[in-house]
C-alpha cells in the first residue's frame, strides 16, 4: 500500500509540469535530467525496506498474539482443573460402590449361614423328640410285654382246666330248685358253656401270642420272649402242614 501511494504522488506531481504551449520557452522545456531526478525521488523501495516493515508488522501481530496468550492459558488449566475434580468425585464414588457391594455380600453371607444354622438346629429338635418319643414307646412296649410275661406265668394251662371245672358248678347252683330240666337240656347247656369257654381261652392265647401291636398308625412287631417259647406251642404254618399231609396221605406204592 505504501509503494502505490509513492508511485500515485509522483505520477501527480510530474502531470502538475506538463509544459503548456502559452507558456515560455524557458519555463516550458524541460530535460531527461530533470525527469530523471523526479522519478528518482518516486523510486520505489528495496526488498531490505519490505523485510524492515514486514518483520515490524510480524512483531506487531506476535505481541497481539502474546497478548491473548495468557487468557487461553488461563482457560486451559481451569478445564483442567475441572476435569480433575470430576475424575476425583468419579473415583471416590466407585470406592463407595465397592465398599457397599462388600458389604453386601458379607450381610448375605452371614444371612445364609444363619439360615443354615437354623435348619439345623430345627432337624435335630426334630429328630431329638422323634428318638425320646421311640424311647418312650419302647419302654411301653417292654413294659407291656412284661406284664404279658407275668400273666403267662400266672395263667398255666392248670388254670383254664379249673376254670373249665369250676364254671360248672355256679351254674349247677344257679338253676331254681323248684325247676327240673330234663338230662338233655343239661347236657346241651353244659356243652355250649364248655364250647363258650373254649372260645374264650383261644382268645385269651391268640392274644398273648400276637407278635404284632397296632398303636395309631404304626404297626409293632413285639420282641418274642423264652418264657413265652417254652410255655406256648409254636404257631402252626400253613404251607408246612400241607406239606406234612401230603406226604402223610400220599398213595402207597406198589412194591413187588
Amino acid at each position: 500500500m505504501g509503494l502505490k501511494k509513492i508511485i500515485g504522488s509522483g505520477a501527480a506531481m510530474v502531470a502538475k509540469r506538463h509544459m503548456k504551449f502559452d507558456d515560455d520557452a524557458d519555463d516550458s522545456f524541460h530535460t531527461a535530467d530533470e525527469g530523471n531526478s523526479t522519478l528518482d525521488s518516486v523510486k520505489p523501495q528495496q526488498p531490505d525496506d519490505l523485510a524492515t516493515s514486514k518483520s515490524n508488522n510480524d512483531s506487531d501481530s506476535d505481541s497481539e498474539n502474546d497478548s491473548d496468550a495468557p487468557e487461553e492459558e488461563g482457560l486451559s488449566s481451569g478445564r483442567d482443573v475441572v476435569e480433575k475434580q470430576i475424575k476425583e468425585r468419579e473415583a471416590v464414588l466407585r470406592m463407595q460402590e465397592e465398599v457397599a457391594k462388600d458389604k453386601r455380600r458379607k450381610n448375605e453371607k452371614i444371612f445364609k449361614q444363619q439360615q443354615l444354622e437354623k435348619k439345623k438346629k430345627l432337624a435335630e429338635t426334630a429328630e431329638e423328640k422323634q428318638r425320646r418319643e421311640m424311647l418312650e414307646f419302647e419302654k411301653k412296649l417292654i413294659a407291656q410285654q412284661a406284664l404279658n410275661d407275668d400273666e403267662l406265668e400266672e395263667l398255666p394251662q392248670e388254670f383254664f382246666d379249673n376254670m373249665d371245672e369250676e364254671s360248672a358248678i355256679p351254674i349247677s347252683k344257679a338253676t331254681p330248685k323248684h325247676t327240673t330240666f330234663s338230662a338233655e337240656e343239661l347236657r346241651e347247656e353244659e356243652q355250649t358253656l364248655k364250647e363258650e369257654i373254649r372260645k374264650q381261652k383261644k382268645r385269651s392265647l391268640r392274644d398273648l401270642r400276637k407278635t404284632q401291636i397296632q398303636k395309631g398308625p404304626v404297626t409293632v412287631n413285639l420282641l418274642s420272649s423264652m418264657k413265652v417259647s417254652k410255655t406256648l406251642a409254636p404257631k402252626k404254618e400253613a404251607s408246612i402242614m400241607k406239606t406234612k399231609d401230603k406226604w402223610l396221605k400220599r398213595r402207597s406204592l406198589k412194591r413187588k
